[in-house]
């Protein structure tokens, strides 16, 4: 087929200005004259899916990260929310000055899908990060895909590039042939038309690309390997091969891409672009701490868990502002929650601690208040606050004690046959021992009351034993129950 001329119009990406970027290809040779098979139509394979792979990018911002410090290092974990027991992929990244600075770490290979009961669902994805001793966390926040500035080049001599690893290459067959638009990660034909306006929109000298429309014929490819040819009755043209090999943590191992045939090409826009961007943010916030503690002493009796209670107040200003509460443990060791303390704490704290009254018989509760000065302060060298806490009275503890009594009176029936009984006429006694220790008389109907009661106290908890016995009287004709 002899050559047929070309009209400027119809040769847009002609655009002899071109801003080089990271690749490098010759253009000192004039670029070859164009194989007549080349102006046949192509062959537009059909759009073959990956299995919906993508990249997911975390963006960590270091905020007053303190010169002199070792440098801390952020444990960033990516999850699927319905499962964030798993972790799907992690990264561990530190700053890399004192100051401000920013990291950016890229996942590659990430499932888009999962199968649920036969279903292929979506994955909803998020980040977490291990906290950080000294430094605050926010995130994440999660921005939409973007793309950086594009880089444009011109296949004068070669193609086959091993590059960086871009996330998307267009180019376009020359004789105004269709576009060709690789990506990297699984782009869904409902998103194909919001994928070009975002690299519209990166900017860089676009040239021609700039008129790039999704109405245009466009042949789709994507994922990390690809093998077609869209010319394949021409053994030296037209042939695209990609292999992108990863690494167990999502990083790129291996890259090489190759558009056979430098005729067969007009030129290459590349760049990168992130599905999803995750923005953690760590700044420096020392922290201190302090656990206030206190103990319980309970005479009387044995000390029950969580039956006294006690609230501990900071004292501001002469106010007695309540900051926590707590409850004894079994073992008499009270302990409140944990206390924080920031930069805007460093000085010194008065606090009090007191123990509520309940109404628990037979306690006694004490009115004793403990008071803790707490001096936070700077340390040099180290994320954390000093924290130092005195106790007045030094033994912290509050003292409370039991008393319980009891009585019993002990009551007996008479029983007179022959004749009716007679109030009082008949004695008794009880005894513990050989000792008396309360006594009594019937009256008309048989009962028998004994007085005094028997008394007792917590010393007499245990097991008593006593003796009831008649006295014997001289009632004439009577015969006593001895």
């Amino acid at each position: 087929m002899a050559d047929e001329p070309v009209d400027e119009e119809e040769a847009p990406m002609e655009d002899p200005a071109i801003e080089e970027g990271p690749v490098t290809v010759d253009e000192t040779e004039t670029q070859e004259e164009e194989s007549p098979e080349l102006m046949a139509a192509p062959y537009i394979p059909p759009y073959t899916p990956t299995d919906g792979a993508t990249s997911i990018q975390v963006t960590k911002h270091w905020i007053g990260v303190p010169e002199g410090l070792p440098y801390p290092t952020a444990h960033l974990v990516l999850y699927d929310v319905d499962d964030p027991g798993t972790v799907v992929k992690e990264v561990y990244l530190s700053p890399t000055q004192p100051g401000d600075s920013t990291q950016t770490h890229i996942w590659h290979g990430v499932d888009t899908f999962k199968m649920v009961g036969g279903v292929r669902t979506p994955i909803t994805y998020s980040v977490r990060e291990t906290d950080l001793e000294g430094y605050s966390t926010t995130g994440p926040n999660i921005t939409p895909r973007y793309a950086n500035t594009n880089i444009r080049v011109t296949p004068n001599n070669s193609t086959h590039w091993p590059l960086q690893t871009p996330d998307y290459i267009i180019t376009k067959v020359t004789q105004n042939g269709p576009w060709v638009i690789w990506t990297l990660d699984h782009t869904p034909e409902a998103d194909r038309a919001a994928f070009i306006a975002m690299v519209l929109a990166a900017g860089g000298d676009l040239g021609p690309f700039g008129s790039l429309s999704i109405n245009d014929p466009i042949i789709w490819l994507e994922g990390p390997q690809v093998d077609v040819d869209i010319f394949p009755d021409d053994s030296k043209a037209g042939q695209i091969t990609i292999d992108i090999q990863y690494n167990p943590d999502g990083t790129v191992a291996y890259s090489e891409i190759n558009y056979q045939g430098e005729s067969t090409w007009a030129q290459f826009l590349l760049g990168s672009y992130t599905p999803a961007n995750y923005e953690m943010t760590n700044e420096y916030a020392p922290r201190g701490y302090w656990t206030p503690t206190a103990a319980k002493v309970l005479t009387g009796r044995e000390l029950i868990a969580g039956e006294f209670s006690f609230e501990i107040y900071e004292i501001i200003d002469g106010e007695r502002v309540r900051v926590g509460t707590a409850t004894n443990n079994a073992d008499g060791t009270i302990t409140f929650e944990q206390i924080v303390y920031t930069p805007e704490d460093i000085g010194t704290h008065e606090y009090v601690i007191v123990e509520v009254s309940g109404g628990l018989g037979g306690v006694e509760y004490s009115e004793t208040e403990i008071f803790v000065t707490v001096v936070v302060g700077p340390t040099e060298g180290s994320p954390t606050l000093t924290v130092t806490a005195t106790y007045e009275p030094d033994h912290k503890t509050f003292s409370n004690s039991y008393s319980a009594t009891g009585s019993w009176t002990p009551e007996v029936t008479k029983v007179l046959t022959g004749r009716a009984l007679r109030d009082g006429e008949f004695s008794f006694e009880v005894r513990e021992g050989d000792e008396v220790i309360s006594t009594g008389r019937n009256d008309a109907t048989g009962k028998v009351t004994f007085q005094p009661s028997i008394e007792y106290t917590l010393d007499d908890v245990g097991t008593h034993s006593y003796t009831i016995r008649e006295v014997n009287g001289n009632l004439g004709g009577v015969e006593y129950d001895i």
